[in-house]
C-alpha cells in the first residue's frame, strides 16, 4: 500500500508519496540509528498555499497531478483551514491528522486545539523514534520550538521565520528591496542591501540560535531536532537534521507506521 501525504504550510504544500508502513529510526544513546527497513518518501512536488484561494480549482488540478491508484491512501497535515475544506472536495474520506484522543503522549496544553497540528505531527516523531525529550526546531514560514521532556510535550514557542522578517520590510519598505537570506560576518553593511542582508541574518539565524540555548539551559540538554525549509541553516555537531520529520508523524498519527 501506498499513501500520499500532503504537508499545507502558510507558504506551500508539500507532496510526497510512500510506501507503507513507514519506518522510524530509533534514538539510542544520544544517536539516531536508521531503521532496519528504513524508507524515504518519493517527493513529489510542491504547489503554493495561495493558490487555494486565488483560484480554488486550479490549485485541486495541480494536486490531483501527483494522485496515484484510487486505493492509495491520503493523508493531511494543515495549518490552512480553507486547504482541508477543499481537499474534501476531492477525497472525501481523507485522513487529517491532528489533535486526537490517540497522541501518542501527555500535553500540558491549555488550548489544544489552537495548536497547529504540524506541532503534534512533530512530538509523535519523537516518540515514534524512542525520545522522551527532544526539542523540534521546525524552520520554514514561521520557527517553532517544542519541548517534550520525560515524555510529555510541555508546550513550545513561536516565532517569525528566519527570513520572514526581511521579506516584510521588503513589501512594505519603499526604498527596500528583497535580499537573499545567507550566512553574513557580523560587520555593518556600507549599503542599504549589504545592511538588510546581514540584519537579515544576524537577527534572524542569531535570534534562533540564542533561544535554542536559553531553552537548552533552562530544560537541560535535551537532543535537538532540525526539521523545515530553512532547517539546515541551523545544522551543528549533536543536532540531528531531519528534512521529512513532520511527514513522518503524520505517518503515525495516521497509523501508517510500524
Amino acid at each position: 500500500m501506498t499513501a500520499l501525504i500532503l504537508d499545507a504550510g502558510n507558504t506551500s504544500v508539500k507532496i510526497v508519496r510512500w510506501d507503507c508502513p513507514v519506518s522510524f529510526c530509533r534514538f539510542s544513546k544520544g544517536r539516531f540509528v536508521p531503521a532496519l527497513a528504513d524508507n524515504h518518501p518519493a517527493e513529489l512536488g510542491v504547489v503554493p498555499t495561495d493558490l487555494h484561494v486565488e483560484n480554488p480549482r486550479e490549485f485541486l488540478d495541480r494536486i490531483l497531478e501527483f494522485s496515484g491508484n484510487k486505493d492509495e491512501q491520503v493523508v493531511l497535515v494543515s495549518v490552512v483551514p480553507g486547504v482541508e475544506k477543499l481537499l474534501g472536495e476531492i477525497w472525501p474520506e481523507f485522513k487529517v491528522v491532528g489533535l486526537s484522543e490517540k497522541l501518542p503522549f501527555a500535553h500540558e496544553i491549555k488550548q489544544p486545539e489552537t495548536v497547529g497540528p504540524d506541532r503534534f505531527c512533530n512530538m509523535a516523531c519523537a516518540v515514534a523514534s524512542g525520545m522522551t525529550s527532544a526539542l523540534v526546531v521546525d524552520a520554514g514560514t514561521a520557527t517553532t520550538f517544542d519541548l517534550l521532556l520525560d515524555g510529555v510535550f510541555k508546550g513550545g514557542l513561536i516565532a517569525p521565520g528566519m527570513e520572514f522578517a526581511a521579506r516584510q520590510m521588503a513589501l512594505k519598505g519603499a526604498m527596500l528591496s528583497e535580499t537573499i537570506f545567507e550566512p553574513r560576518p557580523p560587520v555593518v553593511g556600507k549599503d542599504t542591501r549589504a545592511a538588510m542582508m546581514g540584519g537579515a541574518w544576524l537577527t534572524g539565524f542569531g535570534g534562533v540560535e540564542w533561544t535554542l540555548a536559553r531553552l537548552l539551559e533552562t530544560y537541560g540538554p535535551v537532543p535537538v531536532v532540525l526539521t523545515g525549509g530553512l532547517a539546515a541553516k541551523l545544522a551543528a555537531e549533536g543536532r540531528f537534521l531531519a528534512p521529512h520529520w513532520t511527514l513522518r508523524g503524520a505517518a503515525f498519527l495516521a497509523g501508517l507506521g510500524q
